[in-house]
């Protein structure tokens, strides 16, 4: 049986990508399952001319890499993928999708946070 390596950071060693490890108890160590949620940032947004397969041209956007793009309408309705990077009007995403996204494959975009809890009052 092999066993599963990982660190507390993602970023060990350059570009190699990690699971993260966090100890659970003695003798024990888990995967970091930390429990997020989506805001909506902005709805209805239309994707613009020069949009391909991994990228979505929407100029004076406001997002930032690591945001969720969810689809409401097109032939994309329902998926969600990460922003892998923004770069002015271009947003690259990190997914590549089979056909171009169009006009008509209207989106929201998404924030992620961590949800939290509280002592008992």
């Amino acid at each position: 049986m092999s066993a599963i390596k990982g660190f507390s950071s993602n970023t060990k060693l350059k570009d190699q990508k990690y699971l993260t490890l966090q100890p659970t108890g003695a003798g024990k160590v888990g995967a970091d399952m930390l429990p997020k949620a989506v805001y909506e940032i902005t709805a209805g947004l239309i994707p613009e001319a020069g949009s391909t397969t991994d990228t979505i041209v929407l100029a004076g956007n406001t997002v930032v890499e690591g945001n969720l793009i969810r689809f409401t309408a097109g032939q994309y309705q329902g998926q969600e993928v990460t922003v892998a990077s923004v770069d002015g009007d271009d947003i690259e995403l990190s997914h590549k999708f089979p056909n171009a996204i169009t006009a008509a494959d209207v989106f929201a975009v998404h924030g992620y946070l961590t949800l939290t809890v509280g002592p008992e009052a």
